[in-house]
């Protein structure tokens, strides 16, 4: 069927709907759709998100009402982007959690979490949902959903290969408005789709730090996890013999010492005359014995001695 027909034919059936019964009109449309992100049907496919939106199902929020996600693991990571960029999708495809993934726009109406394991340390990916323009005035909800945004520690912003890049910036601009200041990255998702590869290019070189990937086929997600790591400000480090054998590192803030980490070990080596033998990216060569204020490296093994 035409898609001008299909569009007639859909105002046809949502007229007089209001609610979630015109939401669910809306999304059985947006089901039937062919799998085509550009030309009519990709225009089609807007309005009817548009729609979705319109209908303000989540303008119903309380204007108090809180979504902050209480903090886990070592950092704590938003996944802000607009609507059905594929936020769920990606939080599965990197944490294996069990999350609601569904090819339409506010499926998830309030921030989820998952834990991410990078090489020992865990980090908190906690899906925003879709931001509307205007959030940063509190339209739907959006000023809950931002205050989640900004007690987070990082903020990567996720936008479709296939949607509309002004919707992305829009995005950017809401939580601009909002005075958020974090540590922030791109990551473009639907690398697999028809014409993704084309898109790509220009797309990451004008958002910066940035990556393409496919939550289908897992392209790009290593990338994203090393550039998500970049950001943390984090530092592992393992006992001697212990890395690579299931040994789980120690995690300190970057700029720690081997005092800091005899304090993680236990607090009565603090007062303690300490030494340790270090292997790693910090070490002048293998087995360099060093003192207290020695800065540890991510990826170090220690030995901590106390000096006789």
């Amino acid at each position: 069927m035409p898609p001008d027909v299909m569009k007639r034919l859909i105002k046809r059936d949502i007229t007089g709907k209001t609610g979630a019964e015109r939401v669910r009109v809306l999304r059985e449309a947006l089901a039937s759709l062919p799998g085509y992100y550009t030309g009519p049907f990709g225009k089609l496919r807007k309005w009817i998100n548009q729609e979705i939106a319109a209908t303000g199902l989540r303008a119903k929020a309380p204007a108090r009402q809180s979504f902050n996600v209480p903090k886990q693991g070592h950092r704590q990571v938003a996944v802000v982007g607009p609507p059905n960029a594929g936020k769920s999708a990606l939080l599965k495809a990197l944490s294996g959690a069990q999350i609601r993934v569904a090819d339409y726009p506010f499926a998830t109406l309030k921030p989820q979490a998952a834990l991410v394991n990078l090489g020992g340390a865990w980090l908190q990916f906690v899906e925003i949902p879709g931001l509307l323009p205007g959030a940063s005035e509190d339209r739907g909800g959006g000023k809950a959903l931002l205050g989640a945004v900004r007690t987070a520690d990082i903020v990567l912003y996720l936008s479709g290969l296939g949607q509309d890049p002004l919707e992305f910036d829009l995005v950017r601009r809401e939580v601009a408005a909002a005075g958020i200041d974090k540590p922030e990255a791109t990551c473009l998702t639907g690398l697999d789709l028809p014409g993704a590869r084309e898109a790509a290019p220009p797309r990451l070189a004008a958002a910066g730090r940035a990556v393409a990937c496919s939550t289908v086929t897992g392209e790009g997600l290593d990338e994203l996890r090393v550039m998500v790591w970049a950001m943390a400000g984090l530092v592992r480090v393992w006992r001697r013999g212990e890395r690579g054998e299931g040994g789980e590192p120690f995690v300190l803030d970057e700029g720690a010492t081997i005092g800091d980490l005899a304090r993680r070990v236990h607090k009565e080596l603090s007062g303690a005359a300490l030494k340790a033998v270090v292997w790693g990216p910090s070490a002048r060569f293998p087995g360099q014995v060093v003192g207290p204020g020695h800065v540890l490296a991510d990826g170090d093994e220690i030995e901590l001695k106390v000096r006789a």
